[in-house]
């Protein structure tokens, strides 16, 4: 036994003039496990906004076809449906009764997706049915009609109302000038004279037996001409791209290739190994930037499996890199180094150490060629080499690259610490605690100069505090746990306040870049009145 069987069923269109939806099919289904009944609606948009959610109303009726009590409120929720689309269908409406045999359906409320509702308190009507085409016309004539007027063409076109329905089905405002869906004039649709139709089809039959004469003779001519294109040309192109190959123009070779079909005798594989070969020569030229973009061509093309394309671009941007090397373009070649780097594990012949050593050998002349402390890479690439985990600050290698620091930016500052927010000048030793509050406000006044290229410096601030009992040290003024970087602008004064019920203070800054100390304030003992 099946779960469910059919107690009612609709299959008209409903609609109300200048509704956004309409009404296609409903029903009305019984769970044979259960005895529950359950509601089922097919909606369309017809709106050009799309449609997030629906609200309809059942009006239920009994076998007598008396209208039952209580009426049932569906929403149809999260929708997303553009026009044309239809819903509904696949979501169940539980009904309260039993013994219900058919509802009529209303749509009180819809809602898009720009916020905006179309409201309705009004009943909907049944519209007229659309009859076949092929009620009218032969088999011959509606192939003619769908050939003027469209494939999608199955009815007779009508107008009701504030609508009209196209030929292929779709429903359509009046003051809509062509069919939605299939763009055919809404004038030329609805003013069709039948009989002309049926005339102009049997003179097109008449016309087409002639042309079948025409047309065995241009087979003929192009049967001849498909074997030279078909069979002679693409030889030749063959013949043509083996011969460029053991000449070792490759090149020329690839333009015959990609003429032929895939499929054509061998083809797929020599193409693949004409490309490898024409790559190679171009890294033989030194010419890597096409030689990678030949590899990605042949990604492109699906003649290469990715993971192998992928090691033989790997390989030539390194080989591309060696090479901007040996020519002093550092830092090129410190980008194809990293872009290496990045897409570890490496298929060449180096490891990931040996890579790290070029880069910073392109970091090293890069600097050597801008040593200066206007330019921002040098300033960038010096970073990179004092902080290379790996490098021991007792190298030789460390400290010259800290002389070449200290040498081109030159970071100092001055640090005070006052009771007032916006004095930067005075710097007590002593500051006396404010009535009878137990806290009392400093403010740590800081000022970096510098060469530093972008104009901003990066530090830690250590905050020291202190009592006849206790000692802390805060990274920053907050938190102890904060020894974060901070970036600040160079030559501008900063500004941190903190409350404390401690006895002494003091302000230490660091310059984050290489880890040391470059100022502290004068330790402040603050006193009760």
């Amino acid at each position: 036994m099946e779960r469910y069987s059919r107690v009612f069923y609709i299959n008209d269109n409903f609609y109300l003039d200048n509704s956004p939806v309409i009404i296609l099919a409903g029903a009305i289904l019984k769970d044979n496990s259960t005895d529950e009944l359950i509601g089922q609606l097919k909606l369309k948009s017809l709106s050009n906004k799309k449609i997030e959610s629906v609200e309809i109303e059942l009006e239920l009726y009994d076998s007598s076809g008396k209208k039952q009590e209580k009426k049932v409120r569906h929403e149809f929720l999260d929708l997303n449906i553009s026009r044309n689309e239809e819903f509904g269908s696949n979501e169940a409406i539980k009904l309260p009764y039993e013994n219900s045999k058919s509802f009529k359906v209303n749509i009180k409320k819809v809602i898009f997706s720009d916020g905006e509702s179309w409201n309705n308190k009004k009943a909907y009507y049944k519209l007229e049915e659309q009859e076949s085409l092929n009620s009218i016309l032969k088999t011959d004539e509606l192939k003619y009609f769908k050939k003027t007027y469209g494939i999608y063409s199955e009815y007779i076109p009508i107008k009701q109302k504030n609508i009209w329905l196209c030929s292929c089905g779709t429903i359509n405002y009046d003051d809509e000038e062509e069919c939605y869906f299939c763009k055919i004039n809404k004038n030329d649709i609805l003013n069709i004279d039948f009989e002309k139709v049926k005339q102009d089809s049997r003179a097109f039959k008449e016309k087409s037996k002639r042309t079948i004469i025409v047309s065995i003779m241009v087979i003929t001519m192009l049967s001849l001409l498909l074997f030279v294109t078909g069979v002679i040309i693409p030889n030749k192109n063959y013949q043509d791209a083996k011969k460029l190959i053991e000449e070792q123009q490759y090149s020329k070779a690839l333009k015959k290739l990609n003429k032929l079909p895939r499929n054509y005798k061998d083809t797929s594989e020599i193409l693949k190994k004409c490309y490898i070969s024409y790559a190679e020569q171009l890294i033989e030229e030194d010419k890597y930037e096409e030689a990678i973009d030949t590899y990605e061509k042949m990604d492109e093309l699906d003649i290469i499996d990715f993971l192998d394309k992928q090691k033989y671009v790997t390989t030539t941007t390194y080989k591309y890199a060696s090479y901007l090397e040996s020519i002093e373009k550092y830092d090129e070649a410190y980008q194809k180094y990293a872009k290496v780097y990045n897409v570890y594990p490496y298929t060449g012949e180096d490891d990931l150490w040996w890579i790290e050593i070029r880069m910073s050998i392109c970091a090293e002349g890069y600097i050597e060629q801008h040593n200066n402390s206007t330019d921002v890479k040098t300033y960038d690439y010096l970073l990179r080499l004092l902080k290379d985990p790996n490098l021991s600050h007792n190298s030789i290698a460390y400290k010259d690259y800290l002389s070449t620091y200290k040498r081109l930016y030159n970071v100092s500052c001055e640090v005070v610490i006052n009771s007032e927010e916006n004095d930067t000048s005075s710097a007590p030793t002593k500051i006396r605690r404010n009535g009878t509050d137990e806290n009392s406000k400093l403010y740590f006044h800081y000022k970096v100069t510098s060469n530093i290229p972008n104009g901003k410096a990066n530090l830690k601030t250590e905050y020291e505090t202190y009592d006849d009992d206790d000692y802390f040290k805060y990274w920053g003024t907050e938190d102890e746990d904060r020894p974060e970087e901070i970036s600040v602008p160079i030559g501008e004064w900063q500004l941190e306040k903190v409350e404390s019920s401690s006895d002494w203070h003091r302000l230490v800054i660091y310059n984050d870049d290489i880890g040391e100390e470059i100022c502290s304030s004068n330790e402040v003992h603050i006193v009760n009145n």
